[in-house]
């Protein structure tokens, strides 16, 4: 230390202040302490490469889009500090990115090259201290892919700081965090232009060895005009909050009483010149289990959800208030892994404006396992009966998206409520500021099978894979009435030398009105099920297996009947390969509904090491769907390379899409190549 005072006379002074200003009573060696040190540099140089060609016909009509990008790319990054490290440690890292596009579309091809730079800095302050602060900033530029003609650089700006406090100046743990994102981009045919502000507070303390309690509170501001070109943007306002606590409490000499509570507050607010929905929630769940030895315990919980919904629309009803209250007593008995039994009594009372709706009952539930030397037999059972009185005033209660529904293309999903009016299906993307319409143009198909209601994704142009929707639910109102409903469950399997299981499955549900007349039907049901699944080792490891079910449901709305094979060959490994083929049938016959099934599908997947530091990954797989209103075929091929040795990677992958949906036909091709190099 002398040395190095004596080179920098105001070192002792320096060293003085700091000591006093933030507490250092460590500060290390003589080594650690100098106005600025390199502590290590890192990076990567990487090019990438994508050619992506799809081809759609639909109606006689055939449109070809293309895109091609090149991108070259050198980040460094460096590491350290200022004094020491503990008191500023620096890691800013940065470097450019060229991008050279070529976009073909509607006859048309457009060349665009880009001079772009990334940067990622963090300054952070006493880490070891009491009270440690960051600050951030980045300027990222990820490529985005929502679909072929929607391949785009987009630029993310993000700036924040966050602070944490912990002992011992405060006995919580205290953590904060604050930023700003803006996130430009464009394509084609979509554009992003959000403005997103976010703050957020989380106070966490353990009361004792066993007892944790957190506090976490969120405010954010997102303002958009993002979305689709071919449809009106309306730039839209989201704000949220969001506040909750959550324990975990353990008491008694042997903490056999357990206590956790989840409480949570929160509001949400899309905002638009010419809409408005305010949505708010109370969620309060305390939960209490007493273990009363070692096979015998109880449960004791209550939930209970609260909220309020203003719109300025008028869909049947603009302002809906429900309160939802539920509790639960119970048993549970085990003994040894073999048996366990529970036995519960169960009440709800649920409030939507307009619509009332209480229950009472008692449930039991029981699983039983016997094994033998080369046997495995199990049982399970449940019976729940609840006594049910409903009054309805209103025929129809309002449902607005609040919570995003992920849509997959051609997979039908389906709405967790019964009885949608589906002229009232509303699909919006997540900020609320831009609706899709079924027709035109097709972006979506709405299908009803009994009482469900299933939308299915029909492209990946126009719709996004993340939507918010909202539609109106038929009460059967105005009613009143009053009815018991008696669940039962049974199943039962027999596994043979863990190879061979067969297994069976038997539900019903039965309704009997006691007072008034429902006029929505109660849908009774039956369902049987029964199958056969093999998984048989055989020589030099190689596998053989495969599943046949057979199901059969009996209602009022939507009776079927499905069957379904499942079967595969896993190859030994030979020459560093490990081939899998696959082969699928499903059938599903709707009595009442002409969206039925009538599938087969094949898949074969090759893992192989040719040589070394190299990985081959081919994947070929075929679906055809002839039961449903539209046809639907699907071919996929793929194929992965990849190279590695010590820090330099080569990776490419290539990939066939070919798709049919009734008169639309699409056929796409991909490539990708990446070369990497870190240092």
């Amino acid at each position: 230390m002398k040395k190095y005072c004596r080179q920098i006379k105001p070192c002792g002074v320096i060293l003085s202040v700091i000591t006093l200003l933030f507490g250092f009573s460590n500060v290390g060696t003589c080594e650690d302490i100098t106005p600025f040190r390199l502590t290590g540099i890192d990076g990567y140089v990487g090019v990438n490469y994508l050619s992506d060609s799809e081809r759609q016909d639909s109606g006689g009509s055939t449109a070809k889009n293309a895109i091609t990008t090149v991108q070259e790319e050198i980040f460094i990054n460096t590491h350290s500090y200022i004094y020491h490290p503990n008191f500023l440690k620096m890691d800013l890292g940065g470097g450019p990115l060229f991008v050279q596009d070529r976009i073909e579309a509607g006859g048309l091809a457009n060349r665009e090259s880009s001079e772009l730079y990334n940067f990622a800095g963090r300054l952070s302050f006493l880490e070891q201290k009491s009270t440690p602060f960051a600050f951030y900033y980045e300027h990222l530029n990820p490529t985005v892919t929502t679909s072929l003609t929607q391949s785009f650089i987009q630029t993310n700006v993000k700036k924040g700081v966050t602070l944490t406090v912990r002992e011992p100046l405060s006995p919580v743990l205290i953590t904060a965090e604050a930023f700003q994102q803006r996130s430009t981009g464009s394509s084609a045919s979509l554009v992003v232009d959000d403005n997103l502000d976010q703050a957020s507070v989380r106070a966490t303390s353990n009361f004792g060895a066993d007892n944790t309690g957190q506090l976490f509170y969120q405010v954010s501001r997102l303002q958009t005009a993002s979305g689709n070109t071919g449809f009106t943007i309306n730039p839209s306002q989201v704000d949220s909050h969001n506040a909750s606590f959550d324990g975990r409490f353990l008491f008694g000499t042997s903490k056999q009483f357990s206590y956790n509570q989840v409480i949570n507050v929160s509001s949400l607010s899309f905002s638009r010149p010419d809409y408005l929905l305010d949505h708010k929630d109370l969620r309060f769940s305390p939960d209490i289990r007493w273990q009363h030895s070692e096979n015998l315990s109880t449960f004791y919980n209550y939930n209970l959800y609260k909220s309020k919904e203003t719109s300025n629309e008028t869909i049947y009803a603009s302002d809906v208030e429900a309160t939802n209250q539920s509790g639960r007593v119970g048993v549970n008995y085990s003994d040894a892994d073999r048996l366990s039994l529970a036995t519960d009594v169960h009440a709800t009372d649920d409030r939507i404006t307009g619509w009332n709706a209480r229950s009472k009952g008692i449930g039991a539930h029981g699983n039983y396992l016997q094994p033998w030397e080369n046997v495995t037999l199990r049982f399970g059972a449940g019976i729940t009966y609840d006594s049910n009185d409903r009054n309805i005033v209103a025929s129809y209660i309002a449902v607005k998206g609040t919570a995003p529904i992920t849509l997959d293309v051609n997979v039908a999903v389906t709405l967790p409520h019964d009885f949608i009016d589906i002229s009232t299906i509303r699909i919006w993307d997540t900020a609320h500021n831009q609706e899709y319409t079924e027709n035109p143009p097709v972006s979506y198909k709405v299908t009803v099978i009994g009482s469900k209601t299933q939308i299915e994704r029909l492209d990946t142009v126009t719709l996004p894979s993340q939507v918010l929707v909202d539609y109106s639910v038929r009460t059967g109102g105005p009613a009143q009435y009053s009815y018991t409903s008696l669940n039962q469950n049974y199943q039962a399997s027999l596994t043979l030398y863990r190879n061979y299981t067969v297994y069976v499955r038997y539900l019903v549900a039965s309704y009997d009105v006691v007072t008034g007349t429902p006029t929505l039907p109660f849908n009774s049901s039956h369902n049987t099920l029964f199958g056969l699944r093999v998984d048989q080792p055989l020589f030099n490891s190689m596998t053989i297996g495969g599943e046949a079910m057979f199901e059969r449901q009996d209602e009022e709305l939507a009776p079927y009947r499905r069957q379904s094979y499942d079967t595969y060959v896993q190859f030994p490994v030979v020459a560093r390969m490990s081939p899998r083929f696959s082969l699928r049938r499903q059938l599903v016959d709707y009595s009442n509904s002409s969206e039925d099934v009538d599938l087969i599908g094949w898949s074969m997947q090759i893992n192989a090491h040719p040589w070394n530091y190299t990985s081959v990954t081919a994947e070929a797989s075929y679906e055809k769907d002839t039961g449903g209103s539209l046809r639907r075929v699907i071919l996929r091929d793929s194929l992965g390379i990849e190279w590695r040795f010590r820090q330099l990677s080569l990776r490419g992958d290539a990939q066939y899409v070919h798709e049919m949906l009734g008169t639309y036909d699409r056929n796409r091709s991909l490539i990708k190549f990446t070369a990497r190099r870190d240092f």
